[in-house]
């Protein structure tokens, strides 16, 4: 007999291998599936940080429309404004703005798409408190549209009051040193000059051949006390009283025509009473150095100061006549125009410096001041 050829069985279903029996196709849809997944966790998990930042920054946050109405803010500037989400949210940041003139000229700047660093100004809380404070702010620009404007704000408002007190210290130095230097000092100079002089006559009288040199010592002596006072005027320029700011400021005029043979006038129609003697030290200091620069770097032959008060609202203007200069830009390195700066912040008050024409430079600074109260009936 012939053998039976057998055909071998095939493998049954279940024990084909299990990696067999995977669809790759599958996997590729269970891959797709899950991207978009992990991309909306990721964003999810972003933006939850990004608000944790925003609700825990220690620093005032917001975000305005470009035309500076209040989208979001966070819990620090709310602190700052002392009031709640609903008395921000949908308001103008004008409303919080001590100088209403401020915040249009800050818009129109982030408009051009300049970024605004340290800017400092003053907010009026809604309680009424002033703020001192120095902002940070850009637009963010879609598809060359203004989106939203970002800020940020910090207070500073303790750090100017020690700022102050410290300069207010120092400037009581002055005075005091100024005084001792012209009641003391000036005083002694002018007794020695007297005896002097007593002594001078009386050599003439007998023929002494000394009389020369005792007259040349009598010179040198009026000369000590010329100095001494201008040393003493320099420390302490303005006087004590509420019209001491207008006659230092006169002065300086008359010095500046003297010394430098150009024309300088101060321009005063109405009297200017500020009874603060730290805040007209400020404004002459300002105005000092207003025509120290029209005078160095204008290179000026006409300087006019112009000062003027509207209640508790004074107002100093420098103009001049010179070559003029560029508009104030937080990045000058100017040591003179920061000073400028730095007193008109203690001031809580506002500067300027623009170009005039045709040519030219003007210098503005405003503020609030203490005036003397009116008599009592």
């Amino acid at each position: 007999m012939r053998p039976t050829s057998r055909r071998p069985a095939s493998p049954s279903p279940s024990r084909q291998p299990a990696s067999q029996g995977t669809d790759p196709r599958r996997r590729t849809v269970a891959r797709h599936l899950a991207e978009p997944r992990r991309i909306l966790e990721a964003l999810e998990r972003s933006e939850g940080e990004l608000t944790d930042l925003f609700e825990q920054a220690s620093i005032g946050l917001l975000f305005t429309t470009g035309r500076g109405r209040i989208l979001r803010t966070n819990p620090a500037l709310l602190s700052l404004l002392e009031c709640r989400p609903e008395e921000t949210v949908g308001r103008s940041l004008a409303r919080f703005h001590s100088d209403r003139t401020v915040l249009p000229d800050l818009l129109s700047r982030l408009a051009r798409r300049e970024t605004l660093r340290n800017f400092q100004t003053v907010l009026r809380s809604r309680r009424g408190r002033l703020k001192e404070v120095l902002i940070d702010a850009s637009a963010l620009w879609q598809a060359g549209k203004l989106e939203h404007i970002r800020w940020f704000i910090r207070d500073i408002t303790r750090r100017k009051q020690l700022e102050r007190e410290v300069l207010a210290a120092s400037e009581r130095e002055r005075r005091t040193f100024a005084r001792e230097l012209h009641d003391s000092l000036g005083q002694h100079l002018i007794g020695i000059a007297y005896l002097s002089n007593v002594v001078r006559h009386r050599l003439a009288e007998a023929g002494s051949p000394e009389t020369a040199e005792l007259a040349r010592i009598c010179r040198l002596l009026q000369q000590a006390i010329e100095e001494t006072r201008r040393v003493s005027r320099g420390l302490s320029p303005v006087r004590p009283g509420p019209d001491g700011l207008a006659t230092a400021l006169a002065e300086l005029a008359a010095h500046t025509r003297g010394v430098f043979g150009i024309s300088c006038h101060l321009l005063c129609p109405q009297p200017v009473l500020v009874s603060d003697s730290e805040a007209a030290t400020h404004l002459y200091r300002i105005a000092q150095e207003a025509v120290s620069n029209a005078l160095r770097h204008g290179r000026a032959r006409r300087v006019t100061i112009h000062l003027r008060q509207l209640g508790t609202r004074v107002t100093l203007r420098v103009t001049d006549n010179g070559i003029g200069i560029s508009a104030l830009s937080p990045r000058r390195k100017g040591l003179g125009l920061r000073v400028m700066q730095y007193r008109t912040g203690l001031l809580q008050g506002t500067l300027a410096v623009r170009p005039r024409r045709p040519t030219g430079t003007e210098v503005v600074c405003a503020a609030r001041v203490a005036t003397p109260s009116p008599p009592a009936a």
